[in-house]
């Protein structure tokens, strides 16, 4: 069993592609913290068949993301996302580690919040809510 470090996970944006691009993902530079939280809701099917306990099946899935760190001047995955936020454009994020195990998904960016303490470095924390289905990602094995 191999064990990740938080430090190793970054979020990833994706730069809006034109037809015919391979896709070409950018780590969101400066990254501190990220998360990813996926919830499915239930439902319940109780009935008498049941023998007296509660009965539930999943129904519909949904995932958020969000990511805060150091604002780095001209950082191009940080540009990703602050531009589909003003576009209000849904783009393609990956919570993973470099070599490639993780997961992806379309978002919209639904919030972005910088903060410019006294005797501090400027920082800044993003919310991503999922647009669409999360795929898993596997590690790419280098030969």
């Amino acid at each position: 069993m191999t064990q990740i470090k938080g430090l190793d996970i970054g979020i990833y944006a994706m730069k809006e592609q034109f037809p015919g691009e391979p896709e070409a993902y950018t780590l969101v530079g400066g990254g501190r913290g990220a998360t990813l939280s996926m919830s499915a809701e239930s439902m319940d099917i109780t009935s008498k068949d049941t023998g007296g306990w509660m009965d539930s099946i999943s129904g519909f899935k949904s995932w958020e993301s969000s990511t805060d760190g150091i604002v780095v001047i001209d950082d191009a995955g940080f540009e990703d996302l602050e531009s589909a936020f003003f576009e209000g454009r849904k783009v393609k994020v990956s919570f993973k580690k470099p070599s490639g195990w993780g997961y992806t998904g379309f978002a919209l960016v639904n919030s972005l919040e910088f903060e410019a303490g006294h005797e501090d470095v400027v920082t800044y924390s993003i919310s991503l809510t999922g647009a669409g289905a999360l795929a898993k990602t596997e590690d790419t094995v280098v030969v």
